[in-house]
């Protein structure tokens, strides 16, 4: 289990829903629940939606065009999800660096009104032409910075592992805080 506090049902539901979905019988597995590939699809689609309301479409029709890689995940699935039951997708950004981005999906079970499950990932931002690390567009990071900090001032720590982060240069400062200081996130 990850060493996290997990938020409440009545936290997560406060962010914006940036998916609507119901397990349908194609979802479910042998075991009775939904296969852990849709709880990974739709965490993926929450994050992607999320991030397109910021223009991460626009960076693909840039010059070299840009966008984003996964390069790191870490799944918490908390309760099982059955056949009819109804979900959201919730997204808390959670920092950026010069080249990455932070942010944990959230799924929630809407019938049971329970938190299901917790996709934290770090994104890395990628010239397209040359497939290497670029720094991110000022246009995304404005917008992905207003959204970290916003995310700073809820009354809950995000659900993040520990394990994983945007890596930046030794004495710079995360998204919202200044140099040497930690930030909400204590990142």
């Amino acid at each position: 289990m990850a060493n996290f506090i997990v938020p409440t049902f009545e936290q997560v539901v406060a962010l914006p829903t940036q998916v609507e979905a119901t397990v349908q019988p194609e979802w479910i597995d042998t075991n009775g629940h939904m296969n852990i590939n849709h709880y990974f699809d739709l965490g993926g689609d929450t994050s992607w939606a999320g991030c397109r309301e910021l223009g991460l479409d626009e960076l693909y029709q840039t010059d070299p065009p840009t966008g984003f890689f996964t390069t790191e995940h870490h799944l918490t699935y908390l309760s099982e999800m059955h056949l009819g039951e109804r979900l959201t997708g919730h997204l808390r950004f959670v920092d950026i660096g010069p080249k990455s981005i932070h942010l944990t999906s959230i799924l929630v079970d809407r019938s049971k009104e329970k938190v299901a499950y917790i996709n934290e990932l770090v994104m890395v931002h990628v010239d397209m032409t040359t497939r290497r690390a670029a720094p991110i567009q000022d246009f995304f990071a404005s917008a992905f910075t207003a959204k970290v900090e916003e995310d700073r001032k809820l009354d809950w720590p995000a659900p993040v592992s520990g394990a994983m982060g945007v890596r930046r240069a030794v004495g710079s400062a995360p998204a919202g805080t200044r140099a040497g200081s930690t930030g909400a996130a204590g990142r």
